[in-house]
């Protein structure tokens, strides 16, 4: 009998195959974000590496895609997402998440489900871009612009959270069911 390889599983109950599924949904994640890459390759999960499989939803494979700025691997990691880049031009890169993120550090993230992959996506290619960006500059220019873009993130940051203070405070309201003034 010959040796499978943990992502090569056969088709569920419904006839489907569960790892062409996932792999379409890297690339379309990818597709969404807009990160060109040149080619793609499929990886052991990360998660049970020598572990076992386990769950057989557990050990289905992950993807590599290589992009402009480097490898960037995304797959199931258990009950989240994990998107790393590691290997990348910018290996130390932290994407400083909004409030739904779990775990994250220098070169990854977590994310519950595809939407917040697609977020931490579209965030790693602006913090690509930017750097890339900042790294072209003069040096003289470069802290100018440094200093801007940081200022521009905080008086962002700041709108979202005045945001979700207001929403709060709409909440609070309809749930005492008292009347805004």
């Amino acid at each position: 009998m010959s040796e499978k390889k943990q992502w090569e599983l056969v088709y569920d109950e419904k006839g489907e195959n569960p790892v062409v599924a996932r792999v379409e949904a890297y690339r379309a994640l990818m597709m969404l974000t807009g990160f060109d890459y040149t080619s793609e390759h499929k990886l052991v999960n990360g998660y049970v590496s020598d572990r076992g499989t386990g769950n057989p939803q557990y050990s289905q494979p992950w993807m590599m895609f290589m992009t402009t700025w480097g490898p960037v691997v995304v797959g199931w990691r258990k009950r989240v997402i994990n998107i790393e880049w590691h290997d990348s031009k910018y290996p130390s890169l932290v994407v400083e998440p909004p409030d739904l993120y779990i775990t994250h550090g220098p070169g990854y993230i977590h994310c519950y489900g595809y939407g917040e992959a697609l977020a931490a996506l579209e965030r790693l290619k602006f913090m690509f871009g930017r750097k890339d960006y900042l790294a072209a500059l003069p040096e003289g220019e470069r802290q100018a612009n440094v200093d801007r873009l940081a200022q521009a993130e905080a008086e962002e940051r700041l709108g979202k959270a005045e945001q979700r203070c207001e929403l709060a405070r709409r909440h609070l309201v309809a749930v005492k069911g008292e009347k805004e003034e």
